[in-house]
């Protein structure tokens, strides 16, 4: 978790955590130097659960680094200091499936956060299965799972780009690995004013093209159609087609929300 000055949304994220059904997890604080209570209240809140492992970063691209590279455990993930976990059955859920059938990289779906903690939008995830990153979507950190050992395939988060970095490591994962998907509702991914992709949006989209390549995005039809394949094979097809009418999410607190 990189945090600086996160005291204000702080709260939420280690309640999501408190009440996991599973406890068997570690917390890597990464700080860039925080001058409000942010450190005290995880580390006090979470105990031996956490270990502040960097209070000097020079930028999230830069904790990230040094957070997994201090890791210890089979399956990793982030979670922005402004982010929950919304389903109570995450960890335990991601940790049944490891040990029943190791895994690389797994995916979950996710839930849009105002900055007050109500559902603002439930978005359905979706990776391609020819490993074509043009046709995978709604996935966000808190809903990205990966081994150890993918992690130490990826060179690491280059210090070049500040916005789009994590695109660095999805595109890395989706082009090496076949990624699962897991049924349930895993991160809730906070818009709030002062976020990094609300803020610098445009400066996003244009690291994200020299990630990228340059390349054409294909046309909304061809998305559509490829999106529509996806969720027919996954079970989601329906689900999905049903929240673009009525999000039944929508309006609830993060903490109500406890089902798929």
């Amino acid at each position: 978790m990189p945090t600086f000055n996160s005291a204000q949304y702080l709260q939420d994220s280690i309640a999501s955590l408190n009440r996991q059904t599973s406890q068997d997890y570690e917390l890597l604080l990464c700080d860039a130097g925080s001058t409000d209570e942010s450190v005290d209240l995880v580390l006090n809140s979470l105990g031996r659960k956490a270990r502040l492992v960097s209070d000097n970063d020079t930028g999230v691209p830069d904790a990230l680094n040094k957070g997994f590279n201090h890791s210890r455990g089979d399956v990793l993930c982030w979670l922005n200091s402004d982010d929950i976990i919304v389903c109570p059955a995450t960890i335990e859920s991601i940790l049944r499936r490891y040990s029943e059938k190791q895994f690389d990289v797994l995916v979950a779906d996710n839930v849009s956060l105002d900055p007050e903690g109500r559902i603002s939008k439930t978005q359905y995830a979706f990776v391609s299965k020819e490993k074509n990153l043009d046709y995978s979507g709604n996935i966000f950190t808190g809903s990205l799972f990966f081994s150890q050992s993918a992690w130490g395939a990826f060179p690491g988060f280059s210090s070049r780009f500040k916005y789009a970095f994590e695109y660095e490591l999805t595109d890395f994962l989706f082009q090496e690995y076949r990624a699962q998907k897991l049924d349930l509702i895993a991160g809730g991914f906070r818009h709030n004013p002062e976020g990094l992709s609300k803020v610098f949006r445009q400066e996003l989209a244009k690291e994200l093209e020299v990630i990228r390549g340059n390349r054409n995005s294909p046309s909304r039809e061809r998305y559509l159609f490829e999106r529509i394949k996806l969720h027919s094979g996954d079970g989601c097809l329906w689900r999905s087609l049903a929240n673009k009418l009525i999000d039944r999410n929508r309006g609830k607190r993060w903490d109500d929300l406890s089902v798929k």
